[in-house]
């Protein structure tokens, strides 16, 4: 039971200590590196909650099934099969919004000396886009029953 209070009450510390190492050493990085540490870094958070849900779950529910007479071995290895296939699909969702991230900041570079203007300015001829980029892309007159203020 202290175990169990202890954790609830320390576990939002930890995650925040968490992010803030995860977006201090993201904002250090800045798109440089390999993608393996900063999908990692990003995964932190999300593998220390399933910690924490599991560490809850081994506290709690495993007693109250050995109480019932259940057979514990079976559940503890397709939990542990379950848990190694959310934290390896986790890694993988980090790895692709990473190289997503990275490749989306690569594309609107603003490019150097060389004279060439970034896509969706007024020189490639896209209206569309150069007026997004000066806060016009609301319509003056929304019609229609699926409008929001934010699109």
């Amino acid at each position: 039971m202290i175990a169990t209070l202890l954790l609830v009450l320390v576990a939002p510390h930890v995650d925040s200590a968490i992010a803030a190492w995860a977006q201090r050493k993201e904002r250090a990085g800045s798109g440089s590196g390999s993608l393996l540490p900063a999908a990692l870094r990003r995964m932190a958070r999300f593998a220390f909650l399933s910690l924490v849900i599991v560490l809850l779950g081994y506290e709690w529910a495993l007693p109250g099934l050995t109480a019932l007479e259940v057979d514990v071995s079976v559940i503890r290895a397709k939990a542990l099969q379950i848990g190694l296939v959310v934290l390896v699909g986790a890694f993988l969702w980090n790895v692709v919004a990473v190289a997503v991230r990275r490749l989306d900041r690569r594309e609107h570079q603003v490019p150097g000396a060389e004279g060439h203007a970034p896509p969706g300015s007024y020189a490639t001829g896209d209206p569309a886009s150069a007026s997004r980029r000066l806060g016009q892309d609301r319509h003056p007159d929304p019609v229609g029953p699926y409008h929001s203020p934010d699109s």
